[in-house]
């Protein structure tokens, strides 16, 4: 372990200060038109061109873009200054199947909830019980003491 990991757990007060936070959003070019945005929003104008051309007569001189990207939470329900949450990695999603529940954090353990709510396909890829991969058998260190006391005679 690197020797400033340990100085920051040293000087931590409490585990919180330890974990990683989201970092805070900066300011835009867009934010002084946000509450414009949310209020055409909310009158019925959900076309981003269209609010674009709006804005741009009000001196907002960005791509559309921009726009098209911050009302795209207000499309899903959600407010207009919500963070877009990161899709997870393949490898992630991997090791949060492969993962037995009891060894899964809190976090993946939801993630992976989630993750199966909108993709049921993957619901079949879930691993139920270890198995060997040639042949389906169970793995031989999961089949209980009695089988295996059996199988050695």
């Amino acid at each position: 372990m690197n020797r400033r990991t340990v100085a920051k757990y040293a000087r931590a007060a409490c585990w919180q200060e330890c974990v990683r936070r989201t970092p805070p959003r900066r300011p835009t070019s867009l934010d002084p038109y946000l509450e414009y945005l949310r209020q055409r929003w909310e009158e019925g104008e959900h076309t981003a061109t269209v609010l674009h051309q709006e804005i741009a007569a009000k001196g907002y001189g960005r791509h559309y873009q921009r726009v098209k990207m911050a009302i795209a939470p207000l499309r899903r329900g959600l407010p207009i200054d919500t963070p877009r949450e990161r899709p997870p990695s393949p490898r992630q999603v991997a090791r949060w199947i492969t993962t037995t529940p009891p060894k899964r954090g809190l976090h993946p353990t939801e993630a992976l909830r989630r993750l199966l709510e909108h993709c049921p396909e993957l619901d079949q890829t879930h691993p139920r019980r270890p198995t060997c991969g040639r042949t389906g058998d169970h793995h031989p260190r999961s089949a209980p003491a009695s089988t295996k006391a059996a199988s050695r005679t």
